[in-house]
């Protein structure tokens, strides 16, 4: 009769542990497919693949260094220009299939 109240105490653990296992991922997954291009998709012009960012640290002069490359697909035919968002970076150089690239900035974006 003790081991009884421990019992469906442990059953109660256990059916909210699988709740939370098998019906919040469901909805975190529904809330993701609803605002996937939210806020940052301001572009259709080309559909981005993959990126690889490089970082390196100078500690002595508090900057933090990189390289970012960017793998895209272009989704609409004639498209001559592509711009990402460089909100406070310094861009010192664009390379397009391994050849250096003319490109503009502004105080907040890179254009190609």
């Amino acid at each position: 009769m003790i081991g009884e109240p421990l019992r469906n105490s442990n059953r109660r653990r256990r059916r909210a542990a699988f709740f939370a296992f098998a019906v919040l991922p469901a909805i975190f997954v529904a809330v993701l497919q609803t605002r996937a291009d939210e806020p940052y998709a301001r572009s259709r012009d080309y559909d981005l693949q993959h990126s690889k960012i490089t970082l390196r640290f100078d500690l002595e002069h508090k900057k933090v260094l990189g390289d970012v490359t960017h793998s895209l697909s272009i989704l609409r035919d004639g498209a001559t220009k592509i711009a990402f968002d460089s909100a406070g970076l310094t861009i010192q150089s664009v390379t397009l299939n391994k050849t250096p690239a003319k490109f503009e900035t502004s105080a907040d974006k890179l254009s190609r």
